[in-house]
């Protein structure tokens, strides 16, 4: 029984996913700041922070072939390298860290 209590106190030690925060200045003058939710397995999700508004969207990652692809309604980011183009209820603008 104390073995497996300490097997399970290991296993809660290790994180389930890591978190990276970047900062985007947009070509339309948006400042987002988005927190990028990386689990060990499965897809993501980013979180988006709107600085002028302090507007907060959580968007889910999608399969994408290139880059790190992240949908939800009217809005997606998606992030390759230092950029990443926001679409918002059909506008479009290109943000770099």
């Amino acid at each position: 029984m104390k073995a497996h209590l300490t097997t399970t106190m290991v296993l809660a030690a290790i994180p389930m996913s890591q978190a990276v925060a970047e900062e985007y200045i947009c070509d339309d003058n948006t400042r987002l700041d988005a927190t990028f939710v990386v689990p060990k397995q499965g897809l993501g999700s980013v979180e988006l922070i709107f600085l002028k508004s302090n507007e907060r969207i959580s968007l889910p990652q999608v399969i994408s072939a290139d880059g790190a692809r992240y949908a939800g309604g009217v809005t997606e980011f998606w992030a390759k390298g230092s950029q990443a183009t926001l679409r918002q209820a059909g506008n479009v603008t290109t943000c770099k860290r």
